[in-house]
Order: C-alpha cells, then sequence, then structure tokens
C-alpha cells in the first residue's frame, strides 16, 4: 500500500480536521455527558477514546520536538542536568512514537469488534482477526506496510527500552566530553539540530500513517453504525 505523504497532514491540528476525526468528535458529543450509554453509543465512546489516544500521543510527540528545540536556545552551558534533560526526551520520543502503532491496533480492534482484550492486540493478532472478515484487503495491506516502516524506530525502541542503553553513539561521546568540561554549546546543538530534523520527519509519517487509518477505517465505521442502528 503507498500512502502520499504530500497530500496528508502535516500536523496534529491538520490530522483533526480531516473528516474521519471530526466525525469521530460529532458522533460521540451528544452522549459525552451520558453516564448510562446504549450499545451505540457505547460504540461512538470507545472509538473516541481510541481515536484521541492516538491524538495525544501525537502531540506529545510534537512537544518533545519543542521542547529539544527550547534546549538549544537555553543560555545554561553544558552541565550534567542538560545532558539528562536531552537523554530523557530522546528516549521519550522512541518510546510514545511507537505507542501510535499501537493505539491504530486497538481503533481497528473497537471498530470491527474483534472482541480482542487490549493486552492481546498484536499486528498478527490483528490481521489473522481481520483475514476472516470480507473487504478487509486495504487494512491488512496497510497494517503490512506500516508494520515495516516502523520496523527501524521499534528497534532503536527496543533497544533502549530493554537493554537499558543509549545506543547513540554521538550522544554518548558529547556526553563524556560535557562531564570532562571539554565539550562546547556549538557541538551540543548541532547534535540536538540534527536529532530536531529526525524527529520531525517522523511526526510528519506517523501523522500520515494515523490518517490513512482513518481513510480506510471510514467505511467500516459507518457500517457498523448502520448495525448498531438496526438493532436498536
Amino acid at each position: 500500500m503507498l500512502t502520499d505523504r504530500n497530500n496528508g497532514p502535516k500536523t496534529v491540528d491538520e490530522l483533526e480536521k480531516t473528516v474521519f476525526w471530526k466525525l469521530i468528535v460529532k458522533d460521540y458529543s451528544p452522549v459525552v455527558t451520558k453516564n448510562e450509554k446504549s450499545e451505540e453509543e457505547d460504540f461512538y465512546y470507545e472509538v473516541f477514546v481510541k481515536s484521541y489516544n492516538i491524538i495525544g500521543t501525537l502531540r506529545t510527540l510534537e512537544l518533545i520536538v519543542e521542547l529539544l528545540k527550547e534546549l538549544t536556545q537555553e543560555d545554561m552551558g553544558i552541565n550534567s542536568r542538560k545532558i539528562t534533560l536531552i537523554r530523557y526526551h530522546v528516549e521519550n520520543f522512541y518510546s510514545r512514537i511507537t505507542k501510535v502503532n499501537d493505539q491504530i491496533l486497538l481503533l481497528i480492534n473497537v471498530i470491527f469488534s474483534l472482541e480482542l482484550q487490549e493486552k492481546e492486540c498484536y499486528y498478527r493478532t490483528v490481521s489473522n482477526k481481520l483475514k476472516k472478515i470480507s473487504e478487509t484487503e486495504n487494512i491488512l495491506d496497510y497494517l503490512t506496510s506500516n508494520s515495516e516502516a516502523f520496523e527501524v524506530i521499534r528497534d532503536e525502541r527496543n533497544k533502549i527500552t530493554h537493554r537499558e542503553n543509549f545506543l547513540d553513539l554521538d550522544f554518548a561521546n558529547l556526553s563524556a566530553s560535557a562531564f570532562l568540561g571539554k565539550a562546547t554549546s556549538g557541538e551540543l546543538n548541532e547534535y540536538l539540530g540534527a536529532k530536531i530534523t529526525i524527529f520531525e520527519k517522523y511526526i510528519v509519517m506517523v501523522i500520515n500513517w494515523a490518517f490513512w487509518a482513518g481513510v480506510l477505517l471510514m467505511k467500516p465505521y459507518n457500517n457498523r453504525k448502520g448495525l448498531l442502528k438496526k438493532e436498536i
């Protein structure tokens, strides 16, 4: 499956203005204050929560980049606090960005009523369930492409998370120089500038994947709504 990044949204604000995301809010808004919900209303609630968990994660990614940019502007020299802040934000970015994949799977699970527990929603389990449902070829193609696109990012996240090792050699060398008092602000800003550029490209990529999830899920979402209305 090919996705056109040139025509898709580039920011979270733009994503929220696309058809699918606006529809989710429109459907859920009338029942937001209800304590007891019908099956149809509960469906709107679940889809809204899953959709806006994705939005929340994407906004966090944008915030991390903004915080890294602020660190390039601070006149605090290079010290252990600044090094620790950078490491925290970079590791947090890799952890958060891979969550988008997981959250898209949870959204698919709800819309198609796959009845998987959240802890069971992996690429393989969701794909196996979808293969038993007609007219899901586009979604399956999307999931395969999505998984492949995130492979490099996922590998970096796993190395940081499971090995508890920050594997960026440039940053490791810079950190050592900083602790020895030999690093310069220019060197640090050069490192951050390169990292920010990469992160901004990753953010556009995941916004694009979220956008295409919405495009592909529009029809099954409306189909599920229709079935629930008939059951009333």
